[in-house]
């Protein structure tokens, strides 16, 4: 009786199990823009537009696609901030997921343009020992196997002098054998 019992968890555990894996898969997860969009701006002084893909995928590696996407902060004393995305796909190796570090397979972003002007504050100098969450316990370490940058603008208005700019056409980052970077 108990081994029946047993058989029957196993058997619907695992169909939910695919249920949930086929749902995160499969569906369209575009109708969670403006909840991530609100948990943003509840959570931040940024304001976040998804106006492009959002797409999760499960097996056989987890995988995130996000397109079009606008972050934006105003704020006189602290400076204007604003990013413009094209593309975002990341590629996650599953069991770095479980067990760290995190593996990225391959990371991918293109039509990336970034626009800072510097507030009316005066810049905040920071102390060598950095924040108290800044400790090496307290982060994921993430490591990168193949990346593809294009496409790539910065411009910055300082407070005094000449606006900067600077771009990136195409960056690749892959590793070789041994382990080393090749860009």
């Amino acid at each position: 009786m108990i081994l029946r019992l047993l058989m029957w968890f196993v058997l619907v555990t695992s169909l939910l199990i695919v249920a949930l894996v086929s749902y995160l898969s499969l569906a369209d997860l575009n109708w969670l823009k403006p909840r991530i969009e609100s948990m943003v701006a509840a959570r931040s002084d940024f304001q976040l537009s998804l106006q492009g893909e959002l797409a999760l995928d499960i097996l056989p590696d987890p995988a995130l696609l996000v397109e079009d996407v606008q972050l934006s902060r105003t704020n006189t004393e602290a400076g204007d901030l604003s990013v413009n995305l094209g593309h975002l796909s990341a590629r996650l190796h599953l069991a770095s997921v479980l067990s760290g570090p995190l593996l990225v397979e391959e990371l991918r972003v293109h039509d990336l343009d970034i626009d800072i002007t510097a507030g009316t504050a005066d810049p905040v100098e920071e102390t060598a020992a950095g924040s108290p969450d800044d400790t090496p316990s307290s982060r994921i370490p993430v490591v990168v196997q193949f990346a593809e940058l294009s496409n790539i603008r910065l411009h910055a208005v300082p407070r005094e002098g000449e606006p900067l700019a600077a771009g990136i056409d195409t960056l690749t980052i892959t590793r070789d054998d041994g382990g080393y970077l090749v860009l």
